[in-house]
């Protein structure tokens, strides 16, 4: 499937991204039938009213802001219902009054209630109310709000200060979608009831065509509970149905107990959990009742370590389970949550749980008979989990129940009948970057929609090769003394294992065998400690282990599927040097953020998929290695530690790594790297070295 841009800008130019480092477009597929007005119009969102100058009189002044309100082109649609657009003004109305050091900082943001916050916001939410399956592989987390001081004295207030627009234009749209279709459903209702007091013969082609098989029409998917647990909360903030009166969201302590709890228990440094003397003793009792709850769930408080980035704290702070379903009805004066799947409107689910519902019942998939909208939160996340139950999920969308459940067939959509449902179903994916496993579910057979597709690209990548380069550590580690940290790394190479196209199928087995035979050797007959081996997958991490068992290589492992204890025991073999390499999995790195002391050289068999834990990995280098005790190991003058003055990583990537090498090295970079030459299959590999 091949896209074009589509950005209103003259030219198609590329914007920058709010985190500075990379410029993105919206890209759209050639089976698009709707494109919105927002990226066709070039002055769409040009204020018409803002160069008017040399105004009469007062009269003329307050007719004209009144026009400019109207005519705001970041004001929302007509089409979203009237009673969403006075509770987005209401809110947006109350965060601007709030003062947040957020709205301070945040020179792109619409001041007006009324409005959209900024413009890619609004863009997000154009796109969305076409219908159009949407990938967004730029959703950056927001993790500013950690670092609020205001925060710092109430830490139940980082959840709720921080910021996130993406997920706050869907969230309209889905509550958009629901309002639209329970009204439908309702009118239709009303008709029908007066015909039948009427005593009028209602025959099957006067029924409406209104529903599916099932109430829910929309279903979120999220990796873990407090993910889940702040999109839930911020769907009740937005939903005017959930407020208005105390009981609008029935077992609302039930909510927060079970998806938010241990949120606020976490720290983020030593000193974040200041308390204020002067707090009145009825507050104190309150967080001590509270503290209580936190810590059935929690046992204990966790305190990070220094060289765990804020975005790691962010993601695992609170409850991290990944099997929880949970469903919510929307009547016209209230929101119930815990509510049967078949009695919702919304569905907030993991897809572990929902795989696992299906498996102990066939029926229990039935309710996703009628979803016309699916939402995939942190798709990177859902990727480090399993893929593959996504997937599933996905597969079982849409099909035919195996029991109707008092449902009128007279009543269902033709296309429902038909079988033709997922051709009618809006799929989004919100990722923090662009994986290869997205863009095949994305363009695959899962997402059929008939109204096309969009996507949002990083069209420039600045890369993290200066990260590694720096005396500064990219884990924001010893900040204050970097001017004492050991050798820098001198030297990355990164190594391109050739793959013909008839041979595309063979990648993992011509990239194992270069391994095998060119790499490997040069770990065993390096005279230095401290080898690290890098795997992006489990699978490449139990072919890598068996090598090295049966070339019998002294080696530790850091896998996903060992226990914590034994872990920190292959860890500490290695760093003493009584162990030469350390085998470790991304998927292991990427729950587990542990510091490893000891490391002279990585070899990365595959390059990670996020970009920072390339640089992360790379910065174990940096750490002083410890004095090394065992005898018979280490080298004269260096405490046993092996360091040479020489720090150097060695990479190796295919043509099907494009999408990691970008990340990594840059986009003007990695093209290069990639470029094919007219002898592809060449004995001798492109070697490329950065110092």
């Amino acid at each position: 499937m091949t896209f074009k841009p589509i950005f209103n800008d003259k030219g198609g130019a590329d914007k920058k991204n709010h985190d500075g480092n990379t410029n993105t477009r919206w890209e759209m597929s050639e089976n698009v039938t709707t494109v919105p007005l927002a990226f066709t119009d070039e002055a769409y969102f040009t204020s018409k009213n803002k160069n008017k100058k040399n105004k009469k009189n007062d009269d003329d002044d307050d007719d004209e802001e009144e026009e400019e309100q109207q005519q705001d082109p970041m004001a929302l649609p007509t089409d979203i219902p009237l009673k969403i657009r006075e509770h987005w003004k209401t809110v947006r109305a109350n965060k601007l009054r709030g003062g947040h050091n957020d709205v301070e900082n945040d020179e792109d943001e619409n001041k007006n209630p009324s409005c959209f916050k900024n413009r890619a916001q609004a863009e997000l939410y154009h796109l969305a109310s076409t219908y159009a399956d949407i990938s967004h592989t730029r959703r950056i987390p927001d993790i500013s709000h950690l670092t609020h001081k205001k925060n710092k004295e109430d830490s139940t207030l980082r959840w709720r200060n921080q910021k996130d627009d993406e997920l706050d234009a869907i969230l309209i749209h889905a509550l958009t979608h629901i309002h639209r279709t329970r009204n439908r459903v309702t009118k239709n209702n009303e008709k029908l009831s007066k015909k039948m007091k009427a005593g009028q013969e209602i025959s099957i082609d006067d029924t409406p065509r209104d529903q599916g098989f099932a109430r829910p029409t929309v279903l979120f998917l999220s990796p873990m509970r407090n993910v889940c647990g702040r999109a839930i909360m911020r769907f009740l903030k937005l939903c005017p149905n959930a407020h208005g009166r105390a009981d609008a969201v029935n077992k609302l302590e039930r909510l927060e107990n079970d998806f938010l709890a241990g949120y606020s228990s976490d720290e983020t440094s030593s000193d974040e959990d200041e308390c204020d003397d002067d707090e009145d003793e009825e507050l104190k009792r309150r967080k001590k009742k509270m503290q209580k709850k936190i810590n059935r769930v929690t046992k204990k408080k966790k305190k990070y370590k220094t060289h765990v980035p804020l975005e790691y704290k962010e993601l695992f702070r609170g409850n991290q389970d990944d099997h929880f379903r949970l469903g919510v009805k929307i009547t016209k004066a209230a929101v119930r949550p815990f509510v049967d799947f078949f009695g919702a409107d919304i569905v907030f689910a993991s897809p572990l749980g929902i795989v696992t519902a299906m498996n102990d019942d066939i029926s229990a998939a039935d309710f996703l008979s009628a979803i016309e909208l699916v939402i995939v939160d942190r798709c990177d996340v859902v990727a480090m989990q399993n893929w593959e139950h996504l997937e599933t999920v996905l597969e079982k969308c849409n099909q035919l129940p195996k029991d109707t459940k008092d449902v009128d067939v007279n009543r269902c959509h033709e296309f429902h009948l038909n079988g033709a449902a997922a051709c009618a179903r809006q799929t989004i994916f919100l990722s923090q970057f662009e994986t290869a496993e997205i863009n095949a579910t994305f363009n695959g057979s899962l997402c059929v929609n008939v109204e096309g597709k969009f996507r949002l690209r990083a069209t420039k990548e600045k890369g993290v090769l200066g990260l590694v380069a720096s005396p500064e550590d990219p884990r924001n580690l010893r900040k204050n003394q970097s001017d004492s940290l050991p050798n820098l790394i001198s030297r990355q190479e990164f190594e391109l294992v050739r793959v013909s196209k008839k041979n595309i199928k063979d990648a993992d087995d011509i990239r194992f065998r270069h391994f095998a035979k060119a790499v490997l050797p040069r770990i065993r007959e390096n005279p230095d400690q401290g080898q690290l081996i890098f795997c992006a997958t489990y699978f490449e991490f139990v072919r890598v282990r068996n090598l090295l068992v049966d070339r019998e290589v002294s080696f530790a492992i850091n896998s996903e599927y060992i226990d914590i204890a034994e872990a920190a025991r292959a860890r500490t073999l290695f760093a003493d040097g009584r162990k030469r390499c350390l085998l470790l999995s991304e998927r292991a790195y990427f729950y587990q953020r542990r510091n490893i002391r000891g490391v002279n050289s990585v070899f990365f068999y595959s390059l990670p998929e996020n970009p920072h834990f390339y640089a992360e990995v790379c910065a174990f280098m940096k750490n002083p290695a410890p004095a090394r005790s065992h005898q018979g190991i280490g080298t004269k003058g260096t405490g046993g530690g092996g360091a040479r003055g020489t720090k150097t990583t060695h990479a190796l990537f295919t043509r099907l790594d494009a999408l990691k090498l970008e990340r990594i090295c840059g986009t003007k970079r990695g093209r290069k790297m990639i470029q094919e030459t007219k002898d592809v299959d060449a004995k001798d590999n492109d070697m490329f070295v950065f110092c």
